[in-house]
């Protein structure tokens, strides 16, 4: 099954955005910060997509992204950061380390799905 891992310190957001994944037929797992999202993938999560907020405790989006970019365990896994602040620095630095797309809060769940589908990722037929 296609997986997507949802990573942000808003129990609200995550739920929400993996209630609309799992309506369009992903698996999700999630976690709380980047170091959440690290021990996830140590201990044998395989993801097809990680969402990630940028601003959280302990490790941020974008030191998660980096972690993730510099380990060729999981450099190929597309990375997609949400961010509320949605400035041109944060993208331009966002897409240097290897983000795949930069999604501004607040968005609408159609926004997640189209982003998804331009990144390719399709949930796995039943």
């Amino acid at each position: 099954m296609t997986t997507i891992m949802v990573v942000d310190d808003l129990v609200e957001i995550t739920r929400l955005v993996s209630a609309l994944l799992a309506m369009n037929g992903f698996e999700t797992v999630a976690g709380r910060s980047g170091q959440d999202g690290m021990a996830l993938l140590e201990t044998g999560a395989r993801p097809d997509l990680i969402i990630s907020n940028l601003r959280m405790p302990a490790m941020d989006g974008l030191a998660f992204l980096y972690a993730l970019k510099h380990d060729e365990r999981w450099r190929s896994i597309p990375f997609v950061l949400m961010t509320a602040n949605d400035t041109e620095t944060v993208r331009r630095e966002a897409l240097a380390q290897g983000a795949a797309f930069v999604l501004g809060k607040p968005f609408h769940p159609c926004d997640i799905m189209n982003v998804i589908r331009r990144l390719g990722i399709t949930p796995s037929p039943n």
